[in-house]
């Protein structure tokens, strides 16, 4: 099935790839293995790849400092969060219990409108399956989760009352959980 690519470089390509998988009957363990053929000027790619494709594959951005350990975050009106001084040239302060931020990710799942794979200009969709962010001790659920772009999501969480520090949040939606990204909370 012909893809939509997202992003090329010389060692990775970004495809959002098209297809739904059927969640009528519950979605955890829902994944497959698909070929991926590669066509270029000089032809196919040989062997073939496979990929898994499953309902859903949660992640946040990160910023590449620190080891790629922080979200990107940003409050409503533009500041960046993340411990001050984590980018070169970019003012970070850390986020504020009760207050909003907005991370972004990709990978939560299908949307309610349902958007087709390629779509490249629409209205935000909310997620159909639960968000959550995991923590060691408490959970988090964004007040609203979507597909803002083409793979692109935007989840607005109020940040927890908790102690001073860096706490791990873990993204989750449907039977999948992601990789951890981290925040600085600093009252």
């Amino acid at each position: 099935m012909p893809s939509f690519i997202a992003y090329i470089s010389p060692t990775q390509i970004n495809a959002l790839v098209g297809g739904t998988i059927d969640t009528s009957h519950g979605f955890a363990g829902l994944s497959f293995t698909a070929p991926v053929e590669i066509l270029t000027a000089q032809g196919r790619s040989d062997p073939l790849l496979v990929t898994r494709q499953q309902c859903c594959a949660p992640g946040l951005f990160r910023y590449p400092a620190a080891g790629g350990k922080y979200v990107v975050a940003q409050t409503p009106d533009g500041v960046f969060i993340g411990p001050p001084g984590l980018v070169p040239g970019l003012s970070t302060r850390p986020a504020r219990p009760g207050e909003m931020v907005t991370m972004y990710g990709t990978g939560f799942g299908p949307t309610n409108p349902p958007i087709p794979p390629g779509t490249a200009a629409f209205a935000p969709a909310v997620t159909t399956y639960p968000v959550l962010l995991e923590t060691d001790s408490f959970m988090v659920t964004p007040s609203w989760a979507g597909l803002i772009g083409p793979g692109l999501y935007q989840l607005n969480v109020v940040v927890p009352d908790v102690p001073d520090g860096d706490y791990r949040f873990n993204p989750r939606a449907a039977a999948s959980d992601g990789a951890d990204a981290w925040i600085t909370i600093r009252r």
